[in-house]
């Protein structure tokens, strides 16, 4: 190669350099274009409880679905792809497992989804006698649900206590699910409605 050749080329640096302007410079293009999610500031969603709903009763088990509201403050959006619960009843635990949830959570709104829970009769009765004669029961959800975008992946963790309010007492509820012949084994919910967190 010749002398003017060599010249004629870029310090070894100068590409380097160049490089490291562009990124310093990046911060000022970021409303011209760029990817929320590159450029804006990850801020955690929040989870309250909306309504708790018991659908179904019978002597073994309960079905209970609690509407839960999430709202996503981020300037993009984000999704929700598993969830964690476990139900406590003063203290003790009576309903734990996974829901793998798909749920859509647009940049700077709130979305109401509902989580399915199943809670045996006797864990209930064991953690509140009292609800046997009153049918009502002061209950704990906590749960961690999995967040993200398409860059990255987050946990959320979030506890709402309520009290869930069964139409009748457990005890006649159970004694109405039976029957009077023993042979009938479950109940609707009808009757059951929403019940305000």
């Amino acid at each position: 190669m010749r002398t003017a050749d060599r010249r004629a080329m870029p310090p070894p640096l100068c590409f380097a350099n160049r490089l490291f302007r562009v990124i310093l410079m990046l911060p000022a293009f970021a409303g011209c274009g760029m990817p929320a999610v590159l450029v804006g500031r990850y801020e955690a969603a929040a989870t309250t409880l909306v309504a708790s709903k018991v659908e179904s009763l019978s002597p073994v088990a309960s079905d209970i679905v609690f509407a839960l509201a999430v709202h996503n403050p981020n300037s993009y959006g984000l999704r929700m792809r598993l969830i964690r619960y476990r139900l406590m009843v003063h203290g003790v635990a009576v309903a734990e497992g996974t829901n793998r949830a798909e749920v859509s959570l647009p940049a700077g709104k709130s979305t109401t989804w509902e989580l399915p829970v199943s809670v045996r009769v006797d864990a209930l009765e064991a953690a509140a006698p009292e609800a046997l004669g009153i049918g009502e029961v002061p209950y704990q959800l906590e749960g961690w649900v999995s967040l993200g975008s398409w860059l990255r992946q987050r946990e959320m963790h979030f506890i709402v206590a309520s009290t869930l309010r069964f139409s009748l007492p457990l005890e006649l509820a159970d004694q109405r699910a039976r029957g009077c012949d023993g042979n009938r084994h479950s109940r609707s919910g009808r009757g059951y409605g929403f019940q305000p967190g």
